[in-house]
């Protein structure tokens, strides 16, 4: 390979060539005009060998009396010692960089808060003022902004959370003068006040779940989820074994099998709750005309005495005194219709 590297070329790319700092192309270049030159390979050498204080305490007293480095070498040498300390402080400043930006994020900047289930928190509307005010259920989190949109009528607030310190609390108040009339005010995906109404969240949840059709399988637990949350039934309690759906004529009706009741003490109290159950889900699944709970107590098996009990629309308008599709379209008027039942 032809070489056409001179040797001042070469001295100058020899503190980098011995950190390791050249390319492919350029070490073969270096290594090239080596093999012809005898002082380029003689200052190699000697640039390797040690100079600092640590390094020099293993050459015996003798050596050190005459050692003497060549004030070319001595230059090299430095050269390449000014290479090292603008790589360490290259990474030094990339560490210290990542290191505030990643505390920015966590102290500062924060996040969106994504889920509004973590967040407690109420309105207050005065003529066109929005005043929201509340607190991070996660203590170890703050609130670093409350930021407000609005389109339509409805104002939506947005949280940034960051790491609890004294600069976030998990408290927080903020105030929002509309441009008009406010119907609505949502925290993300939570509903938190309509039509001059609180809204619950647990109600807010059962509103989303609102489904036209009985029969969507996914649909339908997640109302059967928020209404169970929504009456504060735990997981014990209304325990099923397979539901039933009657879809081939009208009205379509839900059936609960196999459901099992502990005691005959716990009949009335969960007789009471299978209507409010099913006054819910009439009142959110559109299409729904009747839920059945087929029941048995202390384990008695349907075949030897189940008891069903049923819900019809006609029952849940009854309840509640009103019809309770018509209140669940909004969810000031679910609001209500769960106050009612309850």
């Amino acid at each position: 390979m032809k070489n056409d590297l001179t040797c001042e070329v070469v001295r100058d790319l020899l503190p980098s060539y011995v950190d390791g700092l050249t390319n492919d192309v350029s070490n073969q270049a270096v290594e090239q005009h080596m093999k012809t030159c005898e002082n380029c390979r003689k200052l190699y050498r000697e640039m390797r060998e040690p100079m600092n204080g640590d390094e020099v305490s293993e050459i015996n007293n003798e050596q050190k009396a005459n050692f003497k480095v060549p004030s070319e070498i001595d230059y090299l040498k430095k050269i390449r010692k000014k290479n090292r300390m603008r790589i360490l402080a290259a990474v030094l400043t990339v560490v210290i960089a990542a290191g505030v930006g990643i505390w920015c994020k966590a102290y500062l900047i924060g996040q969106k808060v994504e889920q509004a289930e973590f967040v407690q928190a109420d309105v207050v509307m005065k003529d066109h003022k929005v005043s929201v005010q509340g607190v991070l259920l996660d203590q170890t989190k703050g609130v670093a902004d409350v930021a407000f949109q609005e389109q339509d009528g409805i104002v939506t607030v947005s949280l940034r959370e960051t790491r609890k310190s004294s600069f976030h609390t998990n408290e927080f108040q903020a105030e929002y003068e509309s441009s008009g009339e406010v119907k609505r005010v949502v925290l993300e995906n939570r509903i938190l006040w309509d039509d001059g109404i609180l809204i619950d969240g647990t109600v807010s949840d059962l509103y989303q779940s609102r489904n036209p059709y009985v029969g969507d399988i996914s649909a339908d637990g997640r109302s059967v989820q928020a209404a169970r949350a929504v009456l504060g039934i735990n997981d014990e309690a209304l325990l099923c074994y397979g539901t039933q759906l009657q879809t081939s004529e009208e009205p379509y009706g839900w059936t609960f099998l196999n459901v099992q009741i502990s005691s005959s003490d716990n009949v009335e109290r969960l007789q009471q709750e299978m209507k409010q159950l099913g006054c819910l889900l009439i009142a959110v699944t559109d299409n729904l005309g009747y839920v059945s709970f087929e029941y048995c107590v202390d384990g008695t098996e349907n075949s030897d005495g189940s008891t069903t009990l049923t819900v019809t629309e006609a029952d849940a308008d009854a309840l509640a005194g009103q019809s309770v599709k018509a209140m669940s379209q909004t969810p000031a008027g679910l609001q209500k219709l769960v106050e009612l039942i309850k």
